[in-house]
């Protein structure tokens, strides 16, 4: 059984990685939409916004899964 100090490191631990996901999604995001304003409306934009916005969507998806398994994921380690 761990002690109240471990199981606070460990969701400590999931927050700040959760916090860098986040992070990496923002930045992703941004790039597509910095990509995209950069193409006249009428061109396709290329393939890497999608690329970078599917990036995003993942990134968030891995924090949300992470967050919603945090106590379990506590209770592993």
């Amino acid at each position: 059984m761990k002690n109240m100090t471990e199981e606070h490191r460990n969701q400590e631990l999931v927050a700040a990685v959760c916090r860098e996901l986040y992070l990496l999604a923002g930045r992703a995001e941004q790039a597509a939409a910095d990509e995209a304003c950069r193409v006249p409306y009428w061109q396709a934009c290329p393939p890497s916004v999608n690329v970078h916005w599917t990036a995003a969507q993942l990134l968030r998806a891995d924090a949300n899964r992470l967050e919603s398994g945090a106590g379990s994921l506590a209770e592993a380690c």
